[in-house]
């Protein structure tokens, strides 16, 4: 058995076991209900035999991922696991590509944590696998509210129309940088994929300094307007604010989604889609502007993230720069990116991280090491 699918079984197991005592629980608790205890065991029985006994076997399988897809997009939440199921030999190669044990470690919770969530949901995926690394970091944030200028202070920056949640993920959780191995330098030339409101732009003029500058990419009306104006409120000369996405080609498109939820569509003429946000290839904005370096890439833009790396192939072939990039979005975006990434350039060293307890937020980072 594969290290994949001994990962995928441990989890499994492990759901089962506790749907099985929560059922119990219930039972108990509704034992003087019979019409509600039969049902509970009905559902046990059933739900256990189908989901747990034979999750294995092909057909149930797919039965189970034609049933699971909503217009909710359950399928975010479940198609990892199919894809574990069906392509264990190429997570495997995902898992040997990790350039240290912590990044592999951080691999065998997402695989098992997105076991567990499309096995018993993901609130009990939470009580077994819980993200231990990050829970230490709660309740160590600096982050003060400004209560007379509806602002938060962070590391003398101000910012508002950010939630603190993000703000935390940010500066508190270092979300783009790992473990003081891949982070943005002083004097370095950052692309920030994904600006939202301005708190990642921020964050990257700390580490690039006066000599140093952020191209911060965003697209959607409202969450730029915030970004411009956090910029000025701050008086940030080292970001340069682009209403714009980034993406595979040069092209218009339209949005769909609401805050950082934001998601660029390509102009579709044949459902009347009229596009009116400009997307840039990295590669073409680097050219069209004579950027003569590249050093740093950050990337979080809802599921866009393989094309916009393809549309900086020649970015990446070239210069090499360091990446910070969201693999959380699509069911296989780990396994596609990482792939993208070594094909690309062989010599990246990739690491993994994860910086939320729950779903969201798993993030690849790659670097080229220099012998100094």
């Amino acid at each position: 058995m594969s290290h994949t699918e001994q990962l995928v079984k441990e989890a499994a197991e492990l759901s089962i076991k506790e749907l099985e005592k929560r059922f119990e629980e219930l039972q108990q608790k509704i034992h003087k209900r019979s019409l509600f205890m039969n049902f509970g065991t009905f559902i046990n029985s059933y739900i256990l035999h189908r989901v747990g006994l034979h999750i294995t076997k092909p057909e149930i399988v797919n039965q189970l991922a034609g049933s699971m897809i909503s217009p909710q997009g359950y399928w975010s939440y479940s198609g990892s696991f199919w894809s574990f199921l069906h392509k264990p030999d190429e997570w495997n190669k995902v898992y040997k590509m990790l350039a240290d044990d912590y990044s592999k470690v951080v691999f065998d919770w997402f695989i098992k944590y997105r076991t567990a969530t499309m096995m018993a949901q993901s609130a009990i995926a939470d009580d077994l696998y819980p993200f231990k690394p990050l829970i230490e970091l709660r309740g160590q944030s600096r982050i003060q509210k400004h209560v007379l200028s509806n602002s938060f202070i962070v590391k003398g920056l101000k910012i508002k129309g950010v939630d603190v949640d993000i703000l935390r993920d940010t500066f508190d959780y270092n979300q783009y940088s790992y473990h003081n191995i891949v982070e943005a330098k002083a004097g370095d030339v950052v692309i920030d994929a994904g600006a939202y409101r301005g708190d990642t732009p921020l964050y990257f003029s700390l580490k690039v300094r006066e000599k140093g500058i952020v191209y911060a990419f965003e697209p959607d009306n409202e969450n730029y307007t915030y970004l411009d104006k956090n910029i000025k409120l701050n008086n940030l000369k080292s970001i340069k604010p682009l209403k714009a996405g980034v993406g595979l080609k040069n092209s218009l498109a339209y949005e769909i989604g609401v805050k950082s939820g934001v998601t660029l569509k390509c102009e579709d003429n044949s459902n009347e889609k009229i596009g009116n946000i400009k997307v840039y290839s990295i590669d073409s904005f680097i050219s069209e502007n004579k950027i003569n370096r590249v050093d740093f890439i950050k990337m979080d833009i809802e599921g866009g993230e393989l094309d916009a790396l393809k549309g900086a192939e020649n970015v990446l072939k070239q210069y090499k720069p360091q990446l910070a990039i969201c693999v959380y979005h699509k069911p296989e975006d780990l396994l596609n990116i990482a792939n993208y990434l070594k094909m690309i350039v062989p010599d990246y060293n990739l690491y993994l991280d994860q910086k939320s307890t729950s779903w969201g937020d798993t993030i690849i980072y790659a670097m080229v090491q220099t012998n100094k």
